[in-house]
């Protein structure tokens, strides 16, 4: 799990106490005072959230994540910065939460809504079997990574597939009309 604005350190607390002490935890800062909070479980980086080079060489060094919390500078250059970083770098299956997205036009969730729009984009081909229609659908590239993104106030959540997703497929039944006696 990466904890993005460790700040005083309360939340990596709270994390470690919900998920437990098997979770490998990681922080992100630009203040190097929050190195104090690592120990057994929790490592802190410092580092710019808003300099990829930072971001490049953070996922060089971190194995891939599970869970991304981007709680740190609210600045939606950063936050659209940090995304495009990471997203790459969690494990199918795994989340990626952004917290305090203020304020109507905000870049970051103008660009999480167009990206939202890509889980919509579709080339049909249609096949029919003996007793029914069924529909198929080739999934995108984002589609075969991206199960979900949800949106809530100030919040949005990126979830992953578990598997990659290549096809999708709805079986058309129910529309046979039988006559009434």
């Amino acid at each position: 799990m990466l904890e993005i604005g460790v700040e005083s350190g309360g939340s990596l607390g709270m994390w470690s106490h919900y998920f437990g002490p098997k979770c490998r935890m990681f922080g992100v800062d630009i203040n190097p005072k929050c190195k104090s909070f690592e120990n057994g479980t929790t490592k802190i980086y410092i580092g710019d959230q808003g300099d990829r080079k930072f971001w490049r060489q953070f996922t060089s060094e971190v194995p891939a994540l599970d869970i991304v919390i981007d709680d740190w500078s609210h600045d939606p250059d950063h936050q659209l910065l940090t995304f495009e970083e990471l997203l790459p770098h969690i494990r199918p299956g795994g989340i990626y939460i952004c917290e305090d997205i203020h304020g109507a036009g905000n870049r970051f969730s103008a660009y999480i809504h167009s990206v939202a729009d890509q889980l919509n984009a579709m080339n049909t081909v249609t096949s029919h079997t003996v007793q029914n229609e069924t529909i198929a659908v080739q999934a995108t590239p984002f589609q075969s990574i991206v199960s979900s993104i949800s949106y809530y106030p100030f919040v949005t959540i990126v979830e992953l597939a578990e598997r990659p997703t290549s096809r999708f497929t709805a079986e058309r039944h129910g529309d046979q009309w039988i006559a009434s006696q």
